[in-house]
């Protein structure tokens, strides 16, 4: 086994374990680690203030083994913890830094020993890096607010019925970071029309909001310094799917579902953007597109189950989801670098799930006997692909070879 120990103030440990079958001990000595206060100040020296609405720009602070030579963000909100180097706290209401002093934009806590590269982004845009080789008593990064600001892009954006192709009135638009979500956004003009500005570049879910329509949710690119017009976006009036989520024994069990409509599941921003729901055996789905819909059900200690289902006539019922076992599956991809995502489709290249890798760089899943494709890339771009068989034995295999 792997044992990975992480405690606030030591630096992260990761030990090989052997278990022979009876009971052992085994001590973990953690060493200390730093902490250093960071000031985020404009041209004039001015602090740079932390707004913590997750719609408006906020800059990071992001600390990595090397120099980071891509965006740092991916499908995440928050990269800090994802490269395992360390984490950024800012002192808030909820969530108290005692040990930060007044004047300062936050703390930066590693997780491993320098020489580290500590970074400011802003999403996918990084603005400043400076290598730390020991300890400090502070680091200042200066940032001036018209390249800040520069850096703002938006999308822009027409609804429009999937069925008639005539703009939607009435509605609202929304545009979240990742593993955020709200409830409402801007109204849409006469046109059906929305122009969602002052967004830090990067990936967001571009959402739409009207009781008559399905609840729309779909990946999209913010650039740097512009608004990108994405043009006319299909709608799909409302459907209803009632059913009953079972476990491989026949037992109602608790699960959560994605509902993507077919037409626009082409990859992994697809799946990471879509609107995850919980449910416990009986279920009823609203505001579901009235179309040909792919379900992603995920019970614990179950393979996942894809399912394809037509609503098209606006309301499916009698459902039955029954869950398989299937397999255990861990995927390792030691040559990828933190932060690529990797992602499984079926062997006809329909996405299945999607995981950003982090500093393990693997993946555990579930799979039930079949065919599937590994995807290799950087966001919801696809570099590489490669073939996995699954049989009825568990697997732990190296991915990261492919085509």
């Amino acid at each position: 086994y792997t044992l990975v120990a992480r405690a606030r103030g030591f630096l992260s440990l990761r030990e090989e374990l052997e278990l022979r079958g009876e009971c052992e001990r085994h001590d973990l000595v953690l060493e200390g680690a730093l902490s250093i206060p960071v000031k985020l100040l404009d041209e004039n020296g001015v602090l740079i203030a932390y707004d913590d609405n997750p719609v408006r720009p906020q800059l990071e602070v992001v600390a990595t083994r090397t120099a980071p030579a891509g965006a740092l963000c991916g499908f995440r909100s928050n990269p800090g913890t994802l490269h395992g180097c360390g984490e950024f706290a800012r002192n808030t209401v909820y969530l108290p830094v005692p040990e930060l002093p007044l004047g300062y934009s936050g703390l930066l806590r590693l997780r491993v020993a320098p020489p580290v590269y500590v970074s400011v982004v802003l999403r996918d845009a990084t603005l400043a890096t400076q290598r730390v080789e020991g300890p400090l008593a502070e680091l200042v990064f200066t940032i001036e607010r018209a390249r800040l600001e520069g850096q703002l892009g938006g999308i822009r954006a027409r609804f429009v019925d999937a069925l008639t192709g005539q703009p939607i009135l009435g509605g609202q638009a929304g545009l979240d970071p990742p593993s955020t979500y709200s409830n409402g956004g801007i109204p849409l003009d006469e046109q059906g029309s929305a122009t969602l500005l002052g967004r830090a570049p990067g990936l967001y879910a571009l959402r739409f909001f009207h009781d008559s329509y399905e609840e729309l949710s779909r990946g999209v690119r913010v650039p740097v310094g512009r608004v990108e017009d994405v043009g006319d976006v299909p709608v799909w009036p409302a459907a209803t799917l009632r059913g009953t989520v079972l476990d491989a024994e026949g037992q109602a069990a608790e699960a959560t579902i994605r509902v993507i409509p077919r037409g626009v599941l082409r990859g992994p921003g697809e799946l990471d953007e879509s609107v995850t729901r919980g449910v416990t055996g009986w279920f009823e789905l609203d505001k579901v597109a009235r179309a040909s819909v792919q379900l992603f059900v995920r019970v614990q200690g179950h393979a996942l189950l894809s399912r394809t289902i037509d609503a098209s006539s606006g309301l499916v019922e009698g459902l039955e989801l029954r869950m398989e076992v299937g397999v255990r599956v861990v995927l390792r991809a030691p040559r990828e670098p933190v932060g690529r995502q990797l992602t499984l489709a079926d062997a006809g290249g329909l996405p299945l799930e999607t995981h950003t890798l982090g500093e393990g760089r693997l993946v555990t899943t579930r799979l039930v006997p079949g065919r599937y494709q590994v995807w290799l890339g950087e966001a919801e771009r696809v570099d590489s692909v490669e073939e996995l068989v699954v049989g009825g034995e568990s697997l732990d295999l190296v991915v990261g070879g492919g085509r």
